[in-house]
């Protein structure tokens, strides 16, 4: 056997081990409740999940770090929030040593949003439990799923005997379900390598895009009076629904809505045209009561294209405040009582260089492995490649197993032949990659 065919050999026996592990890690991953409903929420069994990581890692010869970032870190950034603390939630950041080639990291967030309500399951959402092909469970696909993918590709090449060309560095974190500052904290700290991979479930494609995310509430004032009681006009002291106005301007932003869908400059190759959602209303006070104020919670999403200087959607901003006040003059109500705007989320999007060498590994890696015709993907979502990219200037494709469909839902899963594909694409990108540098 020529040395080629050995070195073949032990990278095919490294994508076999991988594939044998891959379901164990993710399941046991999954077993610890790491949910949060926002920054306020004390930690679960986050210190367990994150000291599990770390044991596997360490077994692999890594050298890994947990920390936890002082408030001073973050707190200056503008995507963190008031009071927010990493106290019992710490930010992961191993090496496994190489050789002097460039070195890659895996991203992943271990939080996950709320298993509620349980009794939409069909069983326990922090089992892990593998039913039909498919593991199940809180975080199976978004993203511990893909977390584990990693671990398990990069156990496979260490016992496989692989000596690694360049050094492979995890970064496993927190928060990014809540405002990202789980990575971002991990970027501010100056923790760098060469290129990344964010485990994000996009089905195995590879994506180089992601949409912003702005979040708004629109409050909007009306007067209080006597339900049953007709009314004088409002000049002359009458009540006045501030649902009523409310709904008025929610349909206009349904108007803007329908001119972004026509918008040249709304539209991009791998990413739908953006839209302003109201996903929260709330207003009055008493059934008898003319409501005296009401507000909508929009989710905002925004393209790349569409930033300003620093990055951020500060002329999206000024857009929608521009086009709500627009219609509110029309009213004498709201022309004299005009709605206010409070905004409180800015999520930057990114879009990758597609001749970044990291972009093209991964897709050869997906060629490779079942899918010759595959291209370049977009993330309408959000997520921490963007601040792998921004904070840090790391060259990142998103590329992870299972669907975003699937996250968020009652009874998440993963398909278990996806989670074992994922772990041959994350050893064949390794592979490609070294092989590029």
């Amino acid at each position: 056997m020529t040395a080629t065919q050995e070195s073949d050999a032990a990278w095919e026996r490294a994508r076999e081990l991988a594939a044998d592990e891959v379901v164990d890690v993710a399941s046991r991953m999954v077993a610890f409740n790491t949910e949060a409903a926002d920054e306020a929420s004390p930690p679960k069994d986050d210190l367990a999940h994150q000291e599990y990581v770390a044991t596997y890692l360490r077994n692999l010869g890594a050298d890994v770090e947990l920390f936890e970032p002082a408030t001073a870190e973050f707190a200056d950034h503008r995507m963190a929030l008031p009071g927010q603390s990493f106290a019992g939630r710490p930010i992961l950041w191993a090496t496994v040593p190489g050789r002097d080639a460039l070195s890659l990291l895996f991203n992943g967030h271990y939080d996950t949003v709320l298993a509620g309500p349980v009794d939409k399951w069909t069983e326990d959402p922090w089992s892990g439990g593998v039913r039909n092909r498919r593991l199940y469970g809180r975080g199976s696909c978004d993203m511990k799923g893909g977390i584990a993918a990693a671990l398990a590709a990069v156990s496979g090449l260490v016992r496989a005997g692989i000596e690694l060309p360049g050094p492979v560095l995890f970064n496993i974190v927190p928060f990014e379900e809540i405002n990202g500052i789980g990575t971002t904290a991990t970027m501010l700290r100056g923790l760098r390598a060469d290129a990344a991979v964010c485990c994000e479930p996009t089905e195995l494609r590879p994506s180089i895009a992601c949409r912003g995310l702005l979040a708004l509430r629109l409050e909007v004032d009306g007067r209080a009076a006597h339900a049953e009681i007709p009314q004088l006009h409002h000049s002359q002291g009458g009540g006045v629904s501030a649902i009523d106005k409310l709904v008025d301007l929610l349909g206009a932003v349904r108007v803007l809505n329908e001119s972004w869908r026509e918008r040249p400059d709304q539209q991009h190759p791998l990413l739908s045209t953006p839209v302003a959602l109201a996903t929260i209303a709330d207003g009055g006070a008493h059934w008898a009561t003319w409501p005296a104020a009401a507000s909508a919670t929009f989710d905002i999403t925004y393209l790349p294209q569409n930033v300003d200087a620093d990055g951020y959607g500060s002329r999206v901003r000024a857009e929608i405040e521009h086009h709500v006040l627009a219609a509110a003059e029309l009213d004498d109500w709201l022309r004299a009582h005009p709605p206010r705007f409070n905004w409180f989320v800015d999520f930057p999007p990114v879009e990758i260089d597609p001749e970044e060498p990291i972009v093209r590994s991964a897709l050869a890696a997906v060629h490779r492995n079942g899918e010759p015709d595959a291209e370049l993907d977009g993330f309408d979502s959000w997520a921490d490649q963007v601040m792998l990219a921004k904070e840090g200037g790391i060259p990142t494709v998103l590329l992870g197993p299972g669907s975003i469909l699937q996250a968020h839902t009652a009874d998440e899963y993963v398909e278990v032949d996806e989670l074992r594909r994922a772990t041959a694409v994350y050893i064949d990108l390794m592979r490609s990659w070294w092989e590029l540098d």
